[in-house]
């Protein structure tokens, strides 16, 4: 975490600062006395709307991720609420992995099962946390080694939305103004058919609610993917009208 983060960290709260409404914050532990604990960090605007799910880390090597999410866990939306996961696997991003070695990957276990696996058990608890807040939007941000496109299974700058709610609707209003601010050579596009077990494919079946999985480009500097998984978070705020 160098000058560079922190610099965009600084440069992003001063800009939500007049975005977002006052209000009040609270941590909680999910997935508690387990060794898959970790926190969960709600923002409450005190107005009444929409619960936005925000998660990172279910990969624990996809650093932007879990850096974007830990700033927007500071931000207070206009109305509703927000409620962000920076480390979802918590093992895996203490570590610096994927997925821990005596574990299947995380991403794959979705919606789970708690007489399962280790890995099944883990994603079962975090889709009864998640369920708890009844969203109306689930965004799990990670990271690809290749742009979309380049390799069948790349994913880096897309947009990957649901099969389950109104995820393609979202993501096509928000797609234009988004690219604005990225830049050419890295604009973001969308794709669909998020795997099988993954929490964006399962989830958003299991609660009927739209999912959008953020993709960045691990090719890109450290502090240009940070900002750019947390413009494409702000823009899906911007699209429930819960920020300017």
């Amino acid at each position: 975490m160098g000058k560079g983060y922190i610099k965009t960290i600084i440069v992003i709260l001063l800009t939500f600062c007049f975005v977002f409404a006052e209000g009040s914050r609270s941590t909680v532990t999910i997935m508690k006395d387990t060794r898959f604990g970790t926190e969960a960090h709600m923002a409450d605007s005190g107005i009444n709307g929409p619960t936005v799910i925000i998660i990172g880390g279910i990969h624990g090597d996809e650093t932007a991720g879990v850096l974007a999410a830990e700033a927007l866990s500071r931000l207070i939306p206009l109305k509703g609420k927000i409620v962000v996961v920076p480390r979802a696997n918590k093992p895996a991003c203490e570590n610096g992995v994927r997925t821990e070695y005596y574990m299947e990957d995380l991403n794959r276990c979705f919606p789970g099962d708690k007489g399962g696996s280790l890995s099944s058990y883990a994603a079962a608890m975090l889709v009864e946390a998640i369920s708890g807040y009844n969203p109306a939007v689930v965004i799990d941000l990670h990271e690809s080694k290749e742009k979309y496109g380049e390799e069948p299974a790349a994913l880096g700058q897309a947009l990957v939305i649901s099969e389950t709610g109104d995820s393609a609707k979202i993501v096509l209003d928000i797609l234009e103004r988004l690219n604005e601010k990225v830049g050419a050579g890295n604009e973001f596009t969308f794709a669909s058919g998020a795997p099988e077990g993954s929490m964006n494919r399962e989830i958003s079946k299991l609660l009927s609610v739209p999912a959008v999985t953020v993709e960045t480009w691990s090719g890109q500097s450290l502090e240009d993917r940070v900002e750019q998984q947390i413009w494409a978070v702000s823009a899906i705020l911007r699209y429930f009208e819960m920020s300017n």
